[in-house]
């Protein structure tokens, strides 16, 4: 049986947490890109850093981005492991359900 564990940052990056606890869609789209950020840096559950972050963002040629480093940090609690991602919003909630069952 699977379980969380099994669960990695990619899982969350195929689904778009429209219905997030902060209702903002800027927020919704740093933490897909946060997600994407640990899947470049080798897609495991690692924190990643605002540098991280921008890092990513340049190296997919895209602007090094608008987030301030406050949003990133505010954003990136949510992202840390899978039962903050699950906080984040219902349909990453639904990632592991969907996952579990």
């Amino acid at each position: 049986m699977k379980s969380q564990k099994d669960l990695l940052p990619s899982d969350f990056m195929s689904v778009y947490p429209w219905d997030s606890v902060t209702q903002k869609s800027e927020n919704e789209s740093l933490a897909c890109s946060i997600m994407a950020t640990k899947n470049f840096k080798g897609n495991t559950w690692d924190d990643v850093s605002y540098e991280d972050y921008l890092e990513y963002r340049l190296s997919i040629g895209a602007q090094r981005g608008n987030a301030r480093q406050d949003e990133f940090d505010k954003v990136n609690k949510y992202c840390k492991n899978i039962s903050t991602a699950a906080l984040f919003s219902k349909s990453w909630e639904d990632i592991i359900n969907e996952f579990l069952y």
